[in-house]
């Protein structure tokens, strides 16, 4: 709904295929342009910008809603709910922006579908259980199927796991690729055997994560904690963030977020892969800190490595490499919140080794 500049439209000519060859101009954006989602992007930013004080509360609302074209929020009850559609839908009218199509978990006159599965910005919505999973649809693979590196790199850009809910099981096929750097192996010829039977027994147990859900929903409140569990391996890093909840004298841990990295090609060492691993939990946690609004929520931080936790927590003439990560992880963080975990109890130690589809 956004029109373009006249100065502008020459640059968006097309042939109509006739046999005049006739030449036209768009007049409104293009889907598809790069410059499509900012402009879309910083229209719904000045139209909410401008719109009134009374609906201020719905407006800041809206402000981190949306996702290019998607709204995406939350209420606390159908009153709630109702009030948000009819104002939202209402603010961007003005614009000439149609809200619609609207999605819930739970039924109002508004609300178009509130059962069965609904797409999420890439993952799967069960209305009816209100929880989450990730889409994942992989065909089986025969013999016949040639694995290249270019095959390998395709596949993992396939899985849409934004959340890291599934990092556990999508690290092999990463350090598979690694693998096939170092043997600086062309991309679209055949990879050796060892790595493509890896490869397979990785891929065709991959429908068993349709299984693996989590809830869409999550209680936070004043006796809120998040704990930030970080560890390492020779070959990749890791971090993951729980919340911690009583709701109702009753405990509840719940996954947020979670990361899983390939160590560089250029060998580290363990101490300084665990420091890299603490930098990332320190980036995870500062960015849901501020996508959730939680300022003074209580945050622990969990190493099991003591050269790391003695990096962060001291001072010394360190060196370029660790100097830079700790600088940051001070920014980030406060370095009385770093404890130590044993390794037996570090539950990023699955992160960072990865596994199975089937154990994950």
């Amino acid at each position: 709904m956004l029109s373009v500049h006249p100065k502008d439209r020459d640059y968006l000519r097309f042939f109509y295929p006739s046999k005049e060859e006739l030449v036209y101009r768009h007049c409104r954006i293009v889907f598809g342009l790069n410059s499509s989602p900012f402009l879309l992007n910083a229209s719904i930013k000045h139209l909410l910008d401008n719109a009134p004080l009374e609906y201020c509360n719905v407006v800041e609302k809206l402000k981190s809603s949306f996702y290019v074209d998607n709204c995406l929020s939350g209420v606390n009850n159908v009153k709630e709910q109702e009030n948000f559609i009819d104002i939202a839908s209402k603010l961007l009218s003005k614009g000439c922006f149609n809200l619609r199509g609207w999605q819930s978990n739970v039924a109002s006159k508004y609300v178009s579908q509130h059962t069965g599965e609904a797409s999420v910005l890439g993952m799967l919505w069960n209305l009816d259980k209100d929880t989450l999973r990730c889409n994942i649809n992989f065909e089986i693979l025969t013999c016949e199927t040639k694995i290249t590196k270019r095959f390998i790199l395709s596949t993992v850009q396939k899985i849409f796991d934004a959340n890291g809910l599934l990092s556990p099981a999508t690290l092999p096929p990463k350090l598979l690729l690694q693998e096939t750097w170092k043997l600086k192996l062309p991309w679209d010829s055949e990879l050796p055997k060892n790595i493509v039977n890896k490869f397979m027994k990785w891929s065709n147990e991959m429908y068993l994560l349709k299984e693996v859900t989590v809830p869409r929903y999550i209680a936070i409140n004043e006796t809120s904690e998040l704990h930030i569990f970080v560890d390492a391996s020779k070959s990749s890093y890791g971090a993951c963030v729980f919340v911690r909840t009583v709701v109702e004298n009753d405990l509840k841990v719940t996954l947020l977020r979670s990361k899983a990295r390939v160590a560089p090609l250029k060998s580290l060492t363990i101490p300084r892969l665990e420091l890299m691993s603490c930098c990332l939990g320190a980036r995870l946690a500062n960015s849901i800190i501020r996508a959730l609004n939680l300022p003074g929520i209580k945050v622990i931080y969990w190493s099991d490595s003591e050269v790391a936790l003695w990096w962060i927590r001291g001072q010394g003439n360190w060196s370029v490499f660790v100097a830079n990560r700790v600088k940051e992880i001070r920014e980030l963080t406060q370095f009385q919140s770093w404890r130590h975990v044993p390794s037996n109890m570090n539950i990023a130690d699955l992160l960072c080794r990865g596994c199975t589809p089937k154990r994950c």
